[in-house]
């Protein structure tokens, strides 16, 4: 979790940055923030009972 909210913060700084091209940033803005919203809705989904926490 540590390591998305890193790569998070670099890619918003790589975005502000002009001399970078934007692509690189932008791409890793969306996997660091994928796993963030996938561990939130795992945990919803645990929460409210829809998946078995083990088998």
């Amino acid at each position: 979790m540590i390591l998305s909210a890193v790569g998070i913060i670099l890619s918003l700084f790589g975005r502000l940055k002009k001399s970078e091209k934007n692509v690189i940033p932008t791409i890793s803005l969306i996997l660091s923030g994928s796993f963030i919203i996938y561990w939130v809705m795992i945990f919803i989904l645990l929460i409210t009972g829809i998946i078995d926490f083990a088998p």
